[in-house]
């Protein structure tokens, strides 16, 4: 607890400095001050206002990592659903990748919500014409096509963090 008070503003000012955010600087403290808590046993820690300081650095890197990461998949995505492929060889793989990943993903949809989400982004049609086609509501075609990237949009953010793990661990 001590610890805890001594150091928690000076880590909070080094981390919020690259997350501008106070909700992910407090997430990121409280994995440091859980990390030095459940390896006290076992870390040979010779100065500890040094070791937090690159706790700090280090998990503050890693946040701009991911946040890279899920904006690069971000951008990817949306260049799939917009025909769009990158330029360079190295984006160009990553595309591909990615394409295939979630082409299984909606794959995986209900079958009602994999046929709405395709109508849009594969064939094109609007929401009037995909709901006049199936003889359904503007409001379901809506309600199909948020539920497809709600769940696209948790595997990219799952897929980065997966990234971000490999990385570093």
């Amino acid at each position: 607890m001590i610890i805890y008070e001594r150091y928690w503003e000076k880590l909070f000012h080094t981390c919020y400095y690259f997350t501008r955010s106070r909700e992910d600087t407090e997430d990121m403290l409280m994995g440091i001050f859980s990390s030095l808590w459940n390896n006290r046993e076992t870390a040979e820690i010779n100065d500890l206002d040094a070791y937090l300081a690159r706790a700090a650095k280090n998990q503050s890197l890693k946040f701009i990592l991911r946040r890279q990461k899920q904006r690069r998949q971000l951008e990817l995505l949306r260049a799939r659903t917009e025909g769009h492929t990158p330029d360079s060889p190295e984006l160009l793989l990553e595309y591909k990748e990615l394409d295939s990943q979630l082409a299984g993903i909606v794959q995986g949809l209900p079958e009602r919500t994999k046929t709405i989400f395709i109508m849009n982004r594969e064939k094109g049609l609007t929401y009037p014409e995909i709901a006049r086609k199936l003889d359904i509501s503007i409001k379901t075609v809506e309600y199909h096509i948020s539920k497809a990237l709600a769940l696209l949009g948790k595997y990219t953010l799952v897929t980065a963090a997966v990234t971000v793990l490999h990385i570093f661990f």
